[in-house]
C-alpha cells in the first residue's frame, strides 16, 4: 500500500463515529475466528455458537443496521485474509440480534451459466437485505434461491 492510499484510508477512518469504529474493530478481529471455526467445526456448528436470542432492549436502530453492514464489507474486504460473505453474515448476524434487531441469516444459491451454480450468505432485517445488491448474482441479476433463512420459512 503506498503512502497517498494509507492517508486516505486513515482520514475516512477518523471521520468514523467512536461507535462505529468499535464496530469496525470488533468486525475486523472477531471474522477471521469464525472463518476458522467455520474451516475446523463447519456451518452448523459454528452458526449454533453464534446465534443469540434477540437482545431485550433495542440499542440501534434499522439505520444503525445498514451503517454496521457497511463496516463488515470494509473490514472484510479489506482484511489481510480472505473473508468471503459466510463470515461476514455471520459475524453481522450475531451482532444485530445482540444490538437487538430480529435479523435473518439467509443463504441461497444459483446457477451461474451451465452447470456452475454459486452460492451466497447475506442478512436480512424484517425480510429485506441489508445490502440489496448481496441479495443477486450481480453478473446476471439472477436471484438467489433462499435455501434457509426468512424468506424460506
Amino acid at each position: 500500500m503506498d503512502l497517498s492510499n494509507l492517508f486516505r484510508l486513515s482520514s475516512k477512518l477518523w471521520r468514523l463515529t467512536w461507535r462505529e469504529r468499535l464496530w469496525l474493530a470488533e468486525a475486523w478481529c472477531q471474522m477471521p475466528g469464525i472463518q476458522r471455526q467455520l474451516n475446523r467445526v463447519g456451518y452448523q456448528r459454528t452458526r449454533s455458537r453464534l446465534e443469540v436470542p434477540v437482545g431485550r432492549r433495542r440499542r440501534v436502530d434499522e439505520t444503525d443496521a445498514s451503517r454496521i453492514a457497511a463496516l463488515v464489507q470494509t473490514a472484510g474486504s479489506r482484511h489481510f485474509m480472505k473473508l468471503e460473505c459466510l463470515p461476514r453474515s455471520l459475524w453481522l448476524w450475531n451482532r444485530l440480534r445482540r444490538l437487538g434487531l430480529p435479523s435473518e441469516l439467509a443463504l441461497g444459491v444459483t446457477r451461474s451459466g451451465g452447470a456452475d451454480f454459486q452460492a451466497h450468505a447475506w442478512v436480512e432485517l424484517y425480510g429485506k437485505p441489508l445490502d440489496p445488491t448481496r441479495a443477486t448474482d450481480s453478473a446476471a441479476s439472477v436471484p438467489f434461491q433462499v435455501i434457509a433463512g426468512s424468506r424460506n420459512s
